[in-house]
């Protein structure tokens, strides 16, 4: 299952961030559904804020019954978080010019489409806990 593979990925990034803090990651570490907008643009300095979307995520698979975002190449990817989740201005999300592949996919600004509609069967605690995961900063998503 997704969340079994999830757990070893997310010790074994947490491991190598606990030996060396400044050695650079992978982009391409993990499952792809489960990666966050940080990694897929290509971030090698990611924290534990890219553990708490996978969180995030895991919790709408578990509640749903499916994978929220669901791509087979990190630009289809990418395209499927802006459809329910929009996509964020820079006001919003300043890091994102900075981050390597930051500029290489630009989305137009849009909101998000209701939580309602792709979270149906997540009631409202459930729903603002997985929104609080799912934010496109990594440094709006809670701390792990």
């Amino acid at each position: 299952t997704v969340a079994g593979a999830a757990a070893p990925t997310a010790a074994a990034a947490a491991a190598v961030r606990a030996r060396d803090a400044t050695r650079p990651m992978t982009p391409h570490t993990g499952t792809r559904w489960l990666r966050a907008p940080e990694v897929l643009f290509g971030s090698r300095s990611y924290a534990a804020a890219a553990d708490v979307w996978a969180v995030g995520c895991i919790v709408v698979e578990l509640l749903e019954g499916v994978s929220p975002f669901r791509a087979e190449a990190d630009i289809a990817q990418l395209a499927s978080l802006a459809t329910k989740l929009g996509f964020p201005d820079e006001a919003e999300w300043p890091e994102l010019g900075a981050l390597p592949d930051g500029d290489k996919v630009l989305f137009a600004p849009r909101p998000p489409r209701p939580a309602a509609e792709w979270l149906p069967r997540c009631g409202g605690a459930a729903v603002r806990f997985i929104m609080r995961c799912l934010q496109w900063r990594g440094g709006a998503r809670p701390s792990a």
